[in-house]
């Protein structure tokens, strides 16, 4: 069954209750969960594998010589209709949240929650105050830095354009964190392509590509901001295989639109199964991932884990509690084992 509006309710009624989570439970990440040997529904990486492509030009690379990011400056800045100097290429997207803290040093920033956890340890190791706020409207005046996730995690909810554009306020910067938007067939609602000169986008190909090994992941931003988050960043971030990830996934677009749509498809199958059973409730989501509460989630993971498939507990983002759980989609066939399993368990 589906509840989305009761879910994101309950979410928000107890959302202070993890306000000072320690910075060890943030960064608890999907893979942890996973031992060799599960089934993964998990990590949020599309199953399956690189395409052939990938690895013909992965084997390519001359590793004899350092990293130069030009020629994927250009492929990236082609491919969103950006001009290069608002391309960043970074060790994955998870650089690009680190470096926001020493390149902007905001005074107080802002998390629109949910949203990815990570950003919260970077803020907070860099010693920037963070405040977490569940509804646009609760962002006060005084925040310079506002972080939105977007489709957010672990719901994998997608948000209204319109609203990102109303976080944008005099001497603030907003950043729209779309590390799962390739996922989505059309990118609804990307911001990749609008230069503002207060908006950063950041962006990943990990997991549309399947290659959680290899960080691929840039940030959009105009000029003057890239050229802050570029000062901070050390040398050589990204290596020459992201590097020839990035220029060969910009060239084999419609490939990267097919696997998009194969992970819509995949989490439309699992939806519809999990709509037959008991006791759970579903969060609607865009992605290739699903939220859902059950009422006893230690038991179900308890129950999965013996049966060697493993799920992500959500309880370690803030408003989210033992009862949540995050599933990857997995082809019709791993959709389906996990159903089963999660209706025995209950």
């Amino acid at each position: 069954m589906s509840g989305s509006d009761d879910l994101r309710a309950r979410v928000r009624a107890t959302r202070s209750a993890g306000d000072s989570d320690d910075l060890r439970t943030l960064r608890v990440h999907g893979d942890a969960h996973v031992r060799p040997g599960d089934a993964d529904h998990a990590v949020t990486v599309l199953a399956g594998g690189p395409p052939t492509w990938l690895g013909a030009a992965l084997a390519e690379v001359d590793l004899t010589r350092y990293p130069n990011p030009s020629a994927a400056v250009a492929a990236v800045a082609a491919w969103h209709g950006r001009d290069p100097a608002e391309v960043v290429i970074t060790n994955g997207a998870a650089e690009a949240l680190w470096l926001l803290g020493p390149a902007l040093a905001p005074h107080h920033a802002v998390l629109l929650q949910p949203g990815f956890t990570e950003t919260e340890v970077a803020l907070r190791t860099h010693g920037i105050p963070v405040q977490r706020c569940y509804e646009s409207q609760e962002i006060p005046d005084r925040a310079d830095l506002v972080v939105v996730t977007n489709p957010s995690s672990p719901d994998g909810g997608l948000r209204d354009p319109t609203v990102i554009e109303r976080l944008r306020a005099p001497g603030r910067t907003v950043v729209v964190d779309e590390a799962f938007m390739s996922m989505i067939p059309d990118e609804p609602g990307s911001l990749a392509a609008a230069s503002r000169k207060d908006v950063i986008v950041i962006r990943s190909l990990t997991k549309i590509l399947s290659v959680p090994g290899l960080r691929v992941g840039y940030a959009l931003a105009p000029p003057p901001l890239a050229t802050a988050l570029t000062a901070v960043q050390p040398p050589w971030s990204a290596n020459a295989f992201a590097l020839a990830a990035l220029i060969a996934a910009a060239a084999h677009r419609e490939d990267l639109a097919a696997r998009a749509q194969r992970a819509a498809t995949e989490r439309a199958d699992l939806v519809r199964a999990l709509a037959a059973v008991d006791q759970v409730t579903v969060s609607p989501s865009a992605t290739n991932f699903v939220l859902i509460e059950v009422p006893d989630g230690p038991r179900l993971l308890a129950g999965l884990a013996a049966r060697r498939i493993a799920v992500r507990p959500a309880g370690s983002f803030p408003g989210y509690g033992p009862h949540h759980l995050r599933l990857t989609a997995r082809d019709p066939a791993a959709n389906a084992r996990l159903v089963a399993a999660i209706r025995e368990t209950l």
